[in-house]
Parts: C-alpha cells; sequence; structure tokens
C-alpha cells in the first residue's frame, strides 16, 4: 500500500513543538515522513541523521530533544494510530470495492447505479426549475385580463435569451444547493 500523503495537524504540531530550534523542526518533520513513509525508524543514530539530513555531530546536538517525541527504539505513537487508521480506511475500500463490481454490489437491495440515482435526482430538479420559469395563470375575478400581446417578431438567438434570463430568475427565486457551497450569499 503506497501513503503518497501523511495527515499533519497543525494546531497539534504547533502545540507540541513551540521549543524547539528551526533545524530541529526540520530534522522532527523528516523523520516523522520517514517513519510515515516506510513504516518505521531505525535505531541507528548514523542513519537518523542522514535522514534527517544532518552531520552526526548535529544530530546527536539534538537527539535528546527529538526523542522526546518518540518511545523506545524510536516508535511513535501519533503516526502508529494514523498508520492504523490509513490502513483500515484502506481495507474498507478494497472490500467495497470488490463488491461493486457486481450487479447489487452490498445487496442493499438499491435498484440501479448511483450514476442512474443522480440522473433521476437530475431530472426531477430539473422539472422543478422549468415548472418555476413557465409563466403561472393568474386568471382571478379580482384581476383585469391583459390585453392579447402583438406577435412575437424576435430572433432566436432573442428567445433563447429571454428563456434563459428567466430560467437564471427562477433559479435564483428558490434556495438552491450549490449556493451553501459558494456562501449562500446574493450573485
Amino acid at each position: 500500500m503506497s501513503r503518497p500523503w501523511m495527515p499533519l495537524y497543525v494546531a497539534d504540531y504547533l502545540a507540541d513543538t513551540g521549543h524547539l530550534t528551526t533545524a530541529e523542526h526540520g530534522a522532527y518533520l523528516l523523520l516523522i515522513m520517514h517513519y510515515w513513509k516506510n513504516g518505521g525508524l531505525p535505531d541507528d543514530d548514523g542513519k537518523l541523521a542522514r535522514i534527517a539530513r544532518c552531520s552526526v555531530r548535529d544530530w546527536l546536538a539534538m537527539r535528546q530533544t527529538l526523542s522526546e517525541f518518540f518511545g523506545e527504539g524510536w516508535t511513535h505513537g501519533r503516526i502508529e494510530h494514523e498508520l492504523a487508521t490509513s490502513l483500515a480506511a484502506y481495507e474498507r475500500r478494497a472490500r467495497a470495492g470488490a463488491k461493486g463490481g457486481s450487479r447489487g454490489g452490498s445487496g442493499g437491495g438499491s435498484k440501479g447505479s448511483n450514476a442512474e440515482a443522480m440522473l433521476e435526482q437530475c431530472s426531477s430538479e430539473t422539472g422543478a426549475l422549468q415548472k418555476l420559469s413557465q409563466p403561472q395563470s393568474q386568471d382571478t375575478p379580482s384581476r383585469k385580463k391583459e390585453p392579447p400581446r402583438a406577435r412575437d417578431t424576435g430572433t432566436v438567438q432573442d428567445k433563447a435569451l429571454g428563456e434563459a434570463s428567466r430560467s437564471f430568475a427562477a433559479r435564483d427565486s428558490f434556495d438552491h444547493p450549490l449556493r451553501l457551497v459558494h456562501g449562500g450569499g446574493a450573485r
């Protein structure tokens, strides 16, 4: 299993490492990245110095400070936890992927695929949008009927622009789900 990225909880990191020098920050980050990528660290000062990209002399000067973040044998509790979480997620996705190739997948009784469900949802939303953009009959006894309109002589482009503007007006008249993603403000 390849692990091309690792979680870094910035607030936790900064809270725990506020006392480190710049060189110690660099060495510590290189050590935990190596740990993440390789599943552990060697218990050898020469190798640890190379991983931290410093001389053995500089490594020995910062070793005591950095060793406080690690357990016996240069183990790291937080990274071990994140590695276990990552492995569990990988295995869960692998099982789901193995089930996903068969018709019916997990056997949850769902008919059709996610793509079909999305198409259905889009169709119903489009239908609602079209319904909103259609002029509604307002024949009530208290209102006067408008005189018949003159024949529309606009071009096809003018008609399309009119339809598009009515459609946009209808869309903006109700709370569209994408509005939540973009901050909810008026356009």
